[in-house]
């Protein structure tokens, strides 16, 4: 991982700079696994991340706010026992361990002075943070151990906080010349010189291990045969110095084509990608930090967070598609019905040669030209009276079922039409607040009642948040993300003389734009009906019709599907999706910065 010894030193020392002598004004904790503490210090206010995910661990000043759950969490509520009017004291990283520790200083319930603290150990998977008071008595942690765990080393409330065990490698900070060329002759020439610096010297990530050897010699897979040992030591002293002296130059490393993905951080510049990368070097580590993970780390949250929805949409939309499927072959079999009838028609003709137990007769269809011989199969247990009723049956069964079929295959594609608009919203998802809102509407609709409504709080249910934005001339523009907001949009919001849009025939946003009585330019048609095209399912596509009609025009029938509406005398637009409309201003709105880059580099893509 990124987060090497090194990369820990070039944080803690920073924090220790910037936040040491802060007071926390308040302790946050917006995922079961991170808390952010808002510090006051001399030079302002700042946000303390501190992240013991295992995908993302980490510490750093972040300038990201995220959503807090309504009801905090018991270790969140602990931390705001301790530490709420603390001072951070100081920040240090524990010998060359990637553990960092925060100490605190604050008063009891009874007014005396103590101290607290926080380790936070930033080891992948096994990422941990461990709150204690100064004799390292463990109160809490993230993550606690098992009693009748085999491990020596347990984090249990009550026992002393054990730094992790270390491994069975070599001191960076103290190896010497001589020590660094024993070592390595003694290692087997064909082994691979970065796996070798890694395996041995502890603290390193792989990265920081194939830079020491690309700066030896310009190849970072290069074998220890092909690294002249000397070389070897002169870059892995050089980087090892720039950590002891504190020279760090904290950098991202993003792939060098248009989507500019960041491929990994570091304490130092990268060079071993080539002209693949591009290395972009940061004023601190805190900013380096927070500009890689944030957006990674917003996707995967979002991911974990819509996944029962996904599921349940996924299997509603495949049960769907193997009903219509099965429902349309039936109905074929049913258009073959008027064979029954004639059947029935031609016993009836016949009646007076058929004798009970006859097990078929061969009767002369005048309905065709010329007339033609008909075999027809009979029961024999059954009279010709009988006979003939038992086809008029059969056809007035398959005649009715053949009107239920159309009935239920219209139904079922409606679903589909509406699990689709569905998953058009989730594309768009950007906050909590959102997924709830889409949680809410599949609980109102029948879908995954069980598993999803338990997700809802018992409170009431906020009104949805439409974005606001404004249109070329300064009229108010209204965006629906999801059906719900949509439906919010169009029937609580909209005015009857207000203007009304939506991408022809596909899923996508309802926008209206606000006219107030008077008639806008037609500049402004052409912006919401950009708009409308491009926060719908065509927003990759070259161009899309945009149907747009007066509010009062438009209806939702009694008993239909969140975001269904109905609507007549409207006009068509052809255009092409654009992201030329102005972000809103104004603190309700769900559109932000970060969503808008995303989705104008997914149109350029």
């Amino acid at each position: 991982m990124s987060a090497d010894a090194c990369m820990i030193k070039c944080t803690a020392l920073e924090l220790d700079r910037i936040v040491t002598g802060g007071r926390v004004e308040k302790v946050l904790q917006p995922e079961k696994d991170e808390i952010n503490l808002l510090v006051h210090t001399a030079a302002g206010s700042l946000r303390l991340l501190i992240s013991a995910s295992p995908n993302n661990p980490r510490v750093c000043v972040t300038q990201t706010q995220k959503e807090n759950p309504a009801k905090a969490y018991m270790f969140c509520m602990l931390l705001r026992k301790h530490l709420n009017g603390s001072h951070i004291t100081s920040i240090t990283q524990c010998g060359f361990e990637r553990v960092i520790l925060l100490e605190f200083d604050t008063g009891d319930e009874m007014g005396f002075r103590v101290k607290n603290r926080i380790y936070v150990e930033i080891m992948g998977r096994n990422s941990n943070l461990v709150f204690c008071d100064e004799q390292d008595k463990i109160i809490s942690a993230f993550r606690t151990s098992d009693l009748t765990s085999p491990s020596d080393r347990k984090i249990v409330p009550g026992l002393v906080y054990e730094l992790p065990p270390k491994q069975d490698k070599l001191d960076t900070m103290s190896i010497s010349k001589d020590q660094f060329l024993s070592v390595i002759g003694s290692l087997d020439p064909n082994m691979g010189a970065a796996e070798a610096i890694f395996t041995t010297f502890a603290g390193l990530s792989p990265m920081t291990a194939r830079e020491m050897v690309f700066s030896a010699v310009g190849n970072s897979t290069a074998s220890l045969a092909e690294c002249p040992s000397g070389l070897l030591w002169n870059s892995f002293n050089s980087i090892v110095q720039c950590v002891k002296d504190g020279n760090f130059t904290p950098c991202i490393v993003y792939e060098s084509n248009p989507e500019r993905k960041p491929i990994d951080y570091s304490f130092m510049c990268i060079r071993q990608y080539g002209e693949s990368a591009e290395c972009i070097p940061f004023s601190s580590a805190s900013a380096a930090i927070d500009g890689f993970f944030s957006a990674r780390d917003k996707a995967e949250r979002m991911k974990q967070k819509l996944n029962d929805i996904n599921t349940i949409l996924k299997n509603a939309k495949n049960r769907l598609t193997k009903k219509i499927s099965l429902q349309t072959q039936e109905l074929v079999e049913c258009e073959s019905s008027s064979s029954m009838k004639l059947f029935g028609d031609l016993i009836t003709q016949e009646i007076y040669k058929i004798k009970k137990g006859d097990g078929s007769v061969t009767a002369t269809d005048y309905s065709t030209d010329p007339p033609s011989e008909v075999n027809i199969k009979l029961d024999t247990r059954l009279t010709p009276a009988q006979n003939a009723q038992k086809y008029y049956r059969g056809f007035t069964k398959k005649k009715n079922a053949y009107i239920e079929l159309i009935k239920q295959i219209s139904i079922a594609k409606s679903e589909l039409d509406y699990i689709d608009s569905v998953f058009d919203s989730l594309s768009r998802v950007e906050t909590v607040a959102q997924t709830e809102e889409i949680r809410e509407e599949l609980s109102k609709s029948g879908y995954g009642k069980a598993s999803l409504s338990a997700s809802i709080s018992r409170e009431k249910q906020k009104k949805p948040k439409p974005a606001e934005l404004r249109s070329p001339h300064g009229y108010k523009v209204l965006l629906g993300r999801n059906n719900l907001q949509n439906d919010y949009v169009t029937t609580v919001l909209a005015d009857k003389n207000d203007y009304w849009f939506h991408v022809k025939n596909y899923p996508g946003s309802h926008v209206v734009l606000v006219t107030e009585g008077a008639e806008p330019p037609a500049e402004d048609f052409t912006f919401c009906a950009e708009l409308c095209a491009f926060y719908s399912r065509l927003s990759r596509a070259d161009s899309a019709d945009v149907d747009y009609t007066l509010a009062r025009y438009v209806k939702k029938p009694v008993g239909s599907k969140p975001g269904y509406v109905t609507y007549d005398k409207y006009f068509t637009a052809h255009v092409c999706p654009k992201d030329n409309f102005s972000l809103p201003a104004n603190e309700n709105s769900n559109i932000t910065q970060t969503l808008y880059n995303r989705e104008r580099m997914n149109r350029q893509s």
